[in-house]
């Protein structure tokens, strides 16, 4: 007992009779109700009233044996449909090639119904579908009158989307271009890396035909441009298409430089000249001047980066503090207080 244009489905008991439950859409519909049996024509009652939260009495089905004289012939097919990995498939939609009969499978992955042959035996087309995976067919399943067929096991496989991705990365000075910056797309594993010319274009896969995504930039001692500077500045928020190569607006990236500045005195409050201030796994040196004061700017891995600054000079004991620079800003050090070397 099936349906028109549903899933639901069941099967009558020993004494030819059924009952089960469907969801509808309002609170009041119709439909038609079909039933089908091998060795016998089926048969449908239209303009049943289904009614929320009530039991619905359809006139009593009377059904006739197929004839062989009449050439309307009923055949039986059955089968079952997993994913990849052997999981039963349910609502997988079951057709046959120039027919109209169908069926769902259950949440066992299971089908089986009846189909209206014309001749005894007939070559039909089993055909599997269901969204978000590639459908499959089967060619030459033979179909006997009277007869249920098993179909061999389905196996579907999900719809592979796939896309591309393209760019540019510059550098707000003179729009120079960027090698080996990083281009990650958010929720997915593939990347890209910018080449000579900042030029990047890479594919992936998507979880949908169409997704909206966040695509980022990064690379070390650069950060976003101020708004308004080229065409970057931030992430990207771009929709990617399935079969489509989507260009990205170009990232423009600035350097990240944090000025840093401090003094050097003695054990007696005298300014120190000439002392070299370095900082930690970074190349910019500064010496202090005749007041001892010391200023310079020095590039950093991120925006924020935790450094330690040394101050060295002959005939004097080494000193460090460790200090955070955080990007486009002034950290003053504490003054250093050298003692003079035994």
């Amino acid at each position: 007992i099936t349906i028109s244009g549903r899933a639901d489905h069941s099967y009558t008991d020993s004494s030819g009779f059924f009952s089960f439950e469907i969801e509808i859409d309002n609170s009041s519909e119709n439909v038609t109700i079909n039933a089908s049996r091998v060795g016998y024509k089926p048969c449908s009652i239209e303009n049943v009233t289904l009614e929320a939260d009530k039991m619905s009495l359809t006139p009593t089905f009377s059904m006739t044996p197929a004839s062989v004289e009449e050439g309307n012939y009923i055949a039986g097919i059955s089968g079952n449909v997993v994913d990849e990995y052997e999981n039963p498939l349910e609502e997988v939609l079951i057709t046959i090639s120039g027919h109209a009969d169908h069926s769902y499978t259950d949440s066992s992955g299971l089908f089986s119904f009846e189909v209206g042959i014309d001749n005894i035996s007939e070559n039909v087309t089993v055909n599997a579908s269901k969204v978000g995976y590639n459908p499959l067919s089967i060619e030459n399943v033979t179909l006997e009158a009277n007869e249920t067929v098993a179909v061999p096991t389905i196996s579907l496989i999900p719809e592979v989307f796939t896309t591309t991705i393209q760019g540019q990365v510059i550098d707000s000075l003179e729009n120079n271009p960027l090698e080996n910056a990083l281009i990650s797309v958010d929720n997915h594993y593939e990347t890209g890396i910018t080449d000579a010319n900042g030029n990047y274009n890479f594919s992936l896969e998507l979880s949908s035909p169409t997704e909206d995504v966040t695509v980022s930039v990064r690379k070390p001692f650069y950060t976003y441009a101020d708004p308004g500077v080229a065409s970057g500045g931030g992430d990207m928020q771009v929709t990617l298409k399935h079969g489509q190569t989507t260009t990205v607006p170009i990232f423009v990236l600035k350097k990240c430089v944090a000025k840093i500045e401090g003094a050097v005195i003695d054990t007696l409050g005298a300014p120190i000249q000439d002392v070299l201030i370095s900082v930690s796994n970074h190349a910019p040196t500064s010496l202090t001047d005749a007041a001892g004061k010391f200023s310079f700017s020095v590039e950093i891995i991120s925006t924020i980066e935790n450094v330690t600054v040394i101050a060295t000079v002959p005939f004097y004991e080494e000193a460090q503090y460790s200090v955070t620079l955080e990007y486009d800003q002034t950290t003053v050090v504490p003054t250093f207080v050298l003692k003079q070397s035994p």
